[in-house]
């Protein structure tokens, strides 16, 4: 709370990486609130947010998704090992939906798992500004691939897809299929 409070007012930050904290669910609220805030009152210069193992949880997913429905500043967000799951995926799936300016996004280790990965690449068709999507080590398997490749077929804007570490074999047919459904993606790993 103590640091969220300055975020408010600040318009000079651009960048912030609180990694390796423990903010735990609370923490990610209180920033969260300070980069959106009801009404829109927050901080609209940071560009990069990095939260990565702070163990924010799903309900940290929910804040930081309700934050990402307002901001139109943030362009890179690392929630990196936070145990979000299936449900935090959703919460920010649903910002994803709604747009906002965000470019990169960095999932790896949440344990989100196909139903996470499925809400996410329904968002994700959805979103013309996403770039990025990191989905490493995230307990993904080839089962779920078409629920990607339906998901996004068609989006333009996403350029690279992250799903190393996942239970998807390299050579996998599904993954050539997501290629040819997304236009401009240049990197599939």
């Amino acid at each position: 709370k103590v640091l969220a409070e300055p975020l408010t007012r600040d318009t000079t930050l651009l960048s912030l990486f609180l990694r390796n904290n423990a903010i735990g669910p609370e923490g990610a609220r209180h920033i969260a609130d300070a980069l959106s805030g009801p009404p829109r009152t927050g901080n609209a210069t940071l560009l990069k947010l990095n939260l990565k193992n702070n163990r924010v949880g799903a309900e940290g997913g929910r804040a930081l998704g309700s934050m990402l429905e307002g901001n139109v500043a943030l362009q890179e967000l690392n929630v990196w090992s936070n145990g979000l799951g299936p449900e935090g995926a959703r919460h920010l799936a649903g910002a994803l939906e709604k747009g906002g300016a965000l470019i990169d996004l960095e999932l790896g280790c949440n344990a989100l798992g196909n139903e996470g990965l499925t809400a996410l690449a329904q968002a994700v068709g959805k979103n013309r500004t996403l770039q990025k999507l990191h989905l490493r080590w995230n307990d993904i398997d080839d089962a779920a691939l078409p629920a990607l490749r339906d998901g996004v077929a068609g989006n333009e804007t996403l350029r690279e897809v992250h799903l190393f570490g996942n239970k998807i074999p390299k050579d996998h047919p599904a993954l050539l299929a997501l290629r040819e459904a997304v236009p401009n993606l240049k990197v599939l790993n």
